[in-house]
């Protein structure tokens, strides 16, 4: 047996222990394509038909040096109405009731009067100090383009969906789970030029 090592092998050698030390692992990137698959009209239909659920889960915000986290306890969607309610002892929320309509939204917090305002993002960050484009997010959590937004969609090669590009963020999929006849994401990165949201969703019910 040789004592001596090729670069080949040398590479791999250290490549493996660097791995081993970070405790990641290596995960080659998506081949990806802006072109539609076929069956997208089909699937997206589908999804936006998909209007009336409930789902739980968590997320976290990173904006500059600032990490905060929050549970989805629930969040009820009903056509183009919905309920949020999320808790945290950070992001300055603690229990907060989060209602919108096509009129506005409301924003309900224990021991606080409650905020109405026809224009949300303006009103998330009065009460937040940070905002995000809360009308699309229902579309978005769904895997599917807000409809009154240009927006820009990029596909995997074997036709899942990877991410949307739409009114100044760019939406990313790490992973979907079957409900149902649909597949629904699990994992969802939102970034925008100043911040970072990510969210798991923990379950989906129609």
């Amino acid at each position: 047996m040789s004592k001596t090592f090729s670069g080949g092998r040398l590479l791999a050698a250290l490549l493996t222990t660097l791995v081993a030390l970070s405790g990641c692992q290596l995960v080659p990137p998506k081949e990806t394509t802006l072109n539609e698959p076929s069956d997208w009209p089909q699937r997206k239909s589908a999804l936006l038909a998909f209007d009336h659920w409930r789902l739980q889960g968590k997320l976290s915000v990173r904006r500059g040096d600032r990490l905060d986290s929050a549970l989805i306890n629930e969040w009820s969607q009903q056509g183009d109405r919905f309920a949020i309610h999320v808790s945290s002892s950070l992001l300055g929320l603690g229990a907060t009731q989060i209602e919108g309509s096509p009129k506005g939204i409301r924003l309900s917090q224990p021991d606080n009067e409650p905020l109405f305002s026809e224009r949300p993002q303006q009103l998330l960050e009065h009460a937040l100090g940070w905002s995000i484009p809360i009308e699309s997010l229902p579309y978005w959590v769904r895997g599917v383009p807000d409809a009154k937004e240009s927006n820009q969609l990029t596909f995997s090669v074997d036709g899942e969906l990877v991410s949307i590009e739409q009114n100044g963020w760019l939406i990313e999929y790490g992973r979907f789970k079957q409900v149902g006849d649909l597949s629904l994401p699990e994992k969802i990165t939102l970034t925008s030029e100043d911040a970072r949201v990510k969210m798991a969703i923990t379950e989906w019910r129609p």
